[in-house]
């Protein structure tokens, strides 16, 4: 028997304007859409870390605020003047919890009730700023902001962000 080899002919590929043009097409629509992406992953990112920065002063400031206003209250052990000052502080939306501590153990502690639903512990974010009176420390105080907020805020940064980028691609 004699058995031939047989080789099929490779079949060229013909060149055309129509795949060029597909091929280019895609090209010129994969390439802005890459960058789209990449610039709003950049722009989420940066207003992620604003946000967070903007939680962190403010809550800063607040308890620079309420430090000032509970070192004479606290000096005086006046639980009611402490109880109105944090009452008035938990009603702004990032705040969530209040501790007083005197210099060694928990003086005073206040939660916002409505807000206690929203964030488990652990989401948290705390500051601790000194409590002084005449520049001696007698206490501390401890703010826990509840991030239930801020999320929401990174949460329509990131559908904007998205939007924007597919609104650019189609155009």
């Amino acid at each position: 028997m004699n058995w031939k080899k047989t080789v099929m002919p490779l079949r060229k590929k013909q060149f055309s304007l129509q795949n060029l043009s597909v091929q280019l097409s895609l090209i010129a629509i994969g390439i802005p859409t890459l960058v789209l992406g990449l610039f709003g992953i950049y722009h989420i990112h940066t207003q992620t870390i604003q946000l967070e920065n903007n939680l962190q002063i403010s809550l800063k400031n607040e308890a620079a605020q309420l430090s000032a206003s509970l070192s004479t209250v606290l000096f005086n052990f006046d639980e009611g003047a402490c109880k109105e000052i944090c009452t008035a502080a938990l009603k702004k939306s990032e705040i969530n919890r209040i501790i007083i501590w005197d210099t060694e153990k928990v003086y005073l502690s206040f939660q916002s009730q409505e807000k206690k639903r929203y964030d488990p512990d652990e989401n948290n974010k705390s500051l601790e700023y000194p409590i002084l009176f005449k520049t001696e420390k007698i206490g501390k105080i401890e703010i826990f902001a509840t991030r239930y907020f801020l999320n929401k805020k990174i949460q329509a940064v990131k559908l904007t962000s998205i939007l924007q980028a597919v609104i650019l691609d189609l155009i």
